[in-house]
């Protein structure tokens, strides 16, 4: 059996009176839907299944800024064996302050971006409702700044996105303003992600989270590292393949210095691990990963107290041993060097003019 869904562009009135939706799904109560501010924390929608049977696929036709799902403040959530298809300007899933979420079994394929400013756009985004941030903004939302609690993403594929999953945003507590909100146990098991345009995962304010079993290929071109992780705590990264990135892992600290909303004021988050010595488990299970053909270099690099080298109290690099480390690119065959010119054989030399036989001196006369 197959099922293809596509996005609508048209409504049969102009988009100044009767617009397209920007999703197709949202997990949000019919009777809450209109009210402004209905639901908070965990305490939306729950039990929802969406299931694919046979071969079921959605296709965003590059409708710009539209998403697939829309889901905040939902439990117990499970997507299973659906195809993705051509996202642009946003999400293929945007997944805010919801708890137990499965994504399991899916394909995502296909992206474009407008301009710069959502060349990063994942495939499945990973966020808090925060009008300071301005990355959710479904009127039924009150904005509490809930995180996500327990999101499984196993035995995808992802293939030409943007990014595959990640945060782009972080969020403290409204309550004081300073203390730092965390995504806390996320897994990404056992994916696929293939080309990707920036990061292929970027971690922001992710806690005791889990990246393990996943091959990675081809992040741009090999001009950026496979995973950025910021004001990360205790992450597990490990037994993933890393194929064609400029390096595995960055860790660092982040901060919204550069941004245009009131977000700007929320203090700089920072990333924390169990230690900051080879010795510690964080570190060498991020020294467990295969690497081929980066591009860069061959090693971890933890910015301490800043985003990089300049603006950090100090760098540290974790080099990766031999054992983890494959090139496939074949070395380059030295030019031949040039055969030298036989030197010219010396001909053969003259022969010497023969001397002349001396005159027969004059016979002594006898007497």
């Amino acid at each position: 059996m197959a099922v293809t869904i596509n996005k609508g562009t048209y409504t049969g009135f102009s988009n100044t009176v009767y617009p397209p939706s920007m999703s197709i799904f949202q997990f949000v109560t019919p009777a809450y839907s209109a009210i402004a501010g209905a639901v908070g924390g965990y305490n939306g929608a729950h039990d929802i299944k969406l299931l694919g049977e046979g071969n079921v696929n959605i296709d965003m036709l590059f409708y710009n800024t539209a998403k697939t799902i829309v889901m905040c403040h939902n439990t117990n959530v499970l997507i299973q064996n659906i195809n993705f298809h051509n996202y642009m300007g946003h999400h293929f899933i945007e997944l805010d302050a919801s708890k137990n979420v499965t994504i399991q079994d899916c394909s995502f394929t296909g992206s474009r971006f407008t301009d710069s400013s959502n060349d990063y756009k994942e495939a499945i985004n990973i966020d808090t409702p925060d009008k300071n941030t301005g990355g959710f903004n479904q009127l039924w939302t009150n904005y509490d700044r809930t995180p996500n609690d327990t999101i499984i993403i196993k035995n995808n594929t992802f293939t030409d996105t943007l990014r595959a999953i990640g945060t782009h945003s972080y969020s403290v507590s409204p309550a004081d303003g300073f203390t730092q909100l965390y995504h806390t146990n996320i897994q990404i098991l056992d994916n696929i992600i293939t080309n990707t345009n920036s990061y292929a995962i970027r971690s922001m304010n992710w806690k005791d989270c889990i990246i393990k079993g996943n091959t990675i290929k081809n992040v741009n071109s090999g001009n950026t590292a496979a995973i950025l992780m910021s004001g990360a705590v205790n992450p597990t990264i490990t037994e993933n393949v890393f194929d064609t990135a400029s390096r595995p892992i960055t860790l660092n600290s982040t901060d919204n210095t550069t941004s245009t909303r009131p977000d700007k004021a929320y203090p700089a988050t920072h990333t924390i691990l169990d230690s900051e010595d080879i010795t510690g488990k964080n570190i060498s299970d991020m020294l467990n990963n295969m690497l081929i053909d980066m591009k860069t270099a061959t090693n971890i690099r933890f910015f301490v107290g800043g985003r990089n080298k300049a603006s950090s109290t100090k760098t540290l690099l974790y080099p990766f041993d031999e054992d983890h480390i494959k090139y496939t690119s074949p070395t380059p065959t030295p030019a031949p060097t040039n055969t030298p010119e036989p030197s010219a054989s010396p001909g053969p030399s003259a022969s010497p003019e023969p001397s002349a036989s001396p005159e027969p001196s004059a016979a002594d006369t006898i007497q």
